[in-house]
């Protein structure tokens, strides 16, 4: 009866501690959540369903880069050339999208405006080849993904100020007048209920569930449930000492 009298008491006594864990613990959501109470009574137009779409366009591409680093981080691993990565495909994607009409582009030869899937499976070959010599590098080489992509992001960035300075007019000029029909896929939207959704929410949209079932069929999801559980198992761990103290 002694024990658990003391238990209780120590329980009590602990209620501040609980409350300083959990504000820890949740002061990300509790910050942004602030933020946004302060920006809503400054600006009460922020919470707009067009401005709400503006966020969402703007986040779309660093969303879809963000799905493909999920699962490496949910694997215990990480990827820090992806930004250099998108950077060199959206270089060459550029030089062959821009317009035959335009007199100092990348690549004067190109007279007829190329295939919309030329571009596209050009960048994705390039992500292969520098995805594969990540992977090469971490379970051939054993090689720890932090300093393996870090090395492909140097290379990566390198590359990018190759094939941007290295132009055939022999200075180096904006990658600009693009082809109208890839501006028309960029930026265009479609209307629903009176407000334009851009192409890019609904790919970032579409890309997200792709994204999950992926996970849930695969064996990242019992990954995920395992971690999740032993974080579960370690934050009661921690809880139980800290009572017992």
């Amino acid at each position: 009866m002694y024990k658990e009298v003391e238990k209780m008491t120590n329980s009590k006594k602990m209620n501040p501690q609980k409350l300083k864990d959990t504000l820890l613990k949740y002061a990300l959501y509790i910050i942004l959540l602030l933020l946004l109470v302060v920006i809503v009574a400054i600006k009460p137009n922020f919470l707009s369903v067009g401005n709400l779409i503006s966020i969402l366009k703007q986040a779309s591409t660093k969303g879809i880069l963000a799905y493909g680093v999920a699962g490496i981080i949910i694997l215990a691993g990480t990827d820090l050339s992806v930004g250099r990565v998108l950077g060199l495909c959206a270089a060459v994607a550029a030089s062959l999208l821009q317009s035959v009409t335009f007199a100092s582009r990348y690549y004067p030869s190109i007279t007829e405006p190329l295939p919309l899937i030329v571009p596209f499976l050009a960048c994705v070959a390039i992500a292969v080849i520098i995805s594969a010599f990540n992977g090469f590098g971490m379970a051939k080489l054993h090689m720890h993904p932090f300093i393996v992509t870090l090395g492909t992001q140097l290379i990566s960035y390198g590359l990018c100020c190759i094939y941007i300075e290295n132009q055939p007019s022999g200075s180096t000029q904006a990658l600009s007048s693009l082809d109208q029909r890839y501006l028309a896929l960029a930026t265009g939207s479609v209307d629903i209920f009176g407000f334009k959704l851009p192409y890019l929410v609904i790919i970032f949209l579409l890309l997200a569930k792709q994204f999950f079932m992926s996970i849930k069929l695969s064996q990242l999801d019992s990954k995920v449930r395992i971690l999740t559980e032993q974080v579960a198992l370690n934050e009661e761990k921690v809880e139980r000492d800290k009572l017992d103290l």
